[in-house]
């Protein structure tokens, strides 16, 4: 085998599904930065990551910044993406594409 063919075949070779979700895991956790993101639970961090790359969806409790009852929504998301600092994806409840910042989101849990 051609080691410049193996090394290209190696290169663009997916990466396995575990390793993408660690990754996310990882960044969910670096992004945290004193935010007041680390109060979720490792599983609930984990059903995130999960959810962005295997595309399913998950419930969220989330508190705007804004409010002053202190109480949280149920949020139903779906296509999530990772962002630094942020969750992008499709809010059923909503119908339409949303942002939620880490600080945001008080809770995760499978649909």
């Amino acid at each position: 085998v051609d080691p410049s063919r193996l090394a290209a075949r190696l290169y663009t070779a997916p990466v396995p599904n575990q390793q993408r979700v660690q990754a996310l895991i990882d960044r969910l956790r670096d992004a945290d930065s004193g935010v007041g993101f680390a109060r979720l639970a490792d599983e609930e961090v984990r059903l995130l990551a999960e959810a962005a790359v295997h595309g399913t969806a998950v419930w969220i409790k989330y508190e705007s910044a804004f409010s002053t009852s202190g109480k949280g929504s149920w949020r139903l998301l779906d296509e999530l993406h990772i962002e630094p600092r942020q969750v992008v994806a499709w809010c059923c409840t909503r119908q339409k594409e949303k942002t939620y910042p880490l600080y945001s989101i008080k809770s995760v849990e499978p649909a």
